[in-house]
């Protein structure tokens, strides 16, 4: 037996000590010991965010996180008005802080669900024939078509409302979210789509960079745009053709289907046709999922980037690949089609152009 103080004691307690000393250390700069640090820090996050959002340079989904996305949407930002200093500098210089509006305690607001929005939610099945006899594409639970609201985040919705049951709610329902502002309205006169860092940046007609935006590409290189080309049409809300030539892998559908308009329609709630067979740029119906996973070649935007982009962009305007193959072969014109939408924004045509079908346009899976 040894006394406390002996040489086991010491051999058997100092571990102890030292895992007790580490989870210590790692449970003050996780912020678990310190809630009101890390609550200011995220509110500084959300606000940056939501400022740059607003200026039309996108930190991806809006979530109080500083990110890889916000560190780009800042820095392209400062070079865009020609900022000297570091991003640290930048987040701590007031007068850039008033030019950006970055408000630390204006970051949330109050949202109350209304009856027209508990409509706008309903079941979409996995049958495509099945989702042909739908009227409407709808949102399928109450934070999808919040996010659609206020450009955030699933997962940071749920953490700003803990109590709420988003399974379970109705009409009165109130909800805090970002409190996000109109965008800056702007006018774009060439856009630029890097394939490889998965962005699109628009510019005035001076070539100052106005605009900044997180898209998903082809998964693969061989599907990726092979040339610059220009915008050739666009819709709001447009349909989708459904041709089963085009989907091998479903085995009961035998004919050619029309899903209607919808925020969950593959190609969300907006159209921007290129001038390249089969190609666009469109809404996703997995806004989450913008960035991180790949298209079979169209260029995929969150539904509210897409409509923001559709009015600030019109017919002509040229399209810079960044990044682009160097092969030439294109779809044949054969597997074009022309659908018909609800609300054509295009003087030219009251069509647009969408692939059948097309394994371009497939939904994220």
């Amino acid at each position: 037996m040894f006394l406390k103080g002996g040489p086991c004691d010491r051999l058997f307690f100092w571990p102890v000590r030292m895992i007790k000393i580490f989870v210590l250390i790692l449970l003050t700069h996780s912020g678990i010991l310190n809630s009101q640090e890390l609550t200011l820090k995220q509110k500084n996050n959300y606000a940056w965010q939501i400022a740059l959002d607003a200026k039309n340079f996108s930190p991806g989904l809006i979530d109080g996180i500083w990110g890889g996305k916000t560190s780009s949407a800042l820095k392209e930002y400062l070079d865009s008005i020609d900022y000297s200093g570091t991003i640290s500098q930048a987040k701590v210089d007031k007068e850039l802080l008033s030019k950006l509006n970055v408000l630390e305690n204006d970051v949330f607001t109050k949202y109350t669900i209304s009856d027209q929005d508990i409509s706008e939610i309903g079941h979409i099945p996995k049958n495509w024939n099945e989702r042909a006899e739908l009227k409407k594409m709808t949102y399928e639970s109450l934070p999808e078509l919040v996010q659609g609201k206020f450009h955030c985040s699933l997962k940071s919705l749920k953490k700003l409302n803990p109590t709420i049951d988003f399974k379970d709610y109705a009409e009165g329902a109130v909800l805090t979210v970002p409190n996000i502002r109109p965008y800056k309205k702007i006018n774009i006169k060439k856009l630029e789509i890097d394939l490889i860092e998965r962005k699109i940046s628009g510019y005035d007609d001076e070539n100052n960079k106005i605009l900044l935006l997180n898209c998903s590409v082809a998964r693969s290189k061989e599907n990726l745009p092979k040339s610059d080309t220009f915008i050739k049409n666009k819709a709001l809300n447009p349909n989708y053709t459904f041709n089963p030539k085009y989907w091998p892998e479903i085995k009961n559908v035998d004919k050619v289907l029309i899903i209607q308009p919808g925020p969950k329609n593959p190609v969300g709630l907006a159209w921007i046709s290129l001038n390249l067979p089969g190609y666009g740029v469109h809404g996703t119906p997995v806004p989450d999922n913008i960035g991180k996973t790949g298209s079979h070649g169209c260029i995929r935007l969150t539904n509210w980037h897409a409509i923001h982009l559709l009015k600030s962009i019109n017919v002509g305007v040229p399209v810079i690949m960044i990044g682009k193959s160097p092969s030439t072969d294109y779809l044949n014109s054969e597997d074009i089609n022309t659908i018909k939408h609800s609300e054509d924004r295009d003087a030219e045509s009251s069509n647009v152009q969408i692939l059948q079908g097309d394994q371009r346009v497939k939904e994220d899976e």
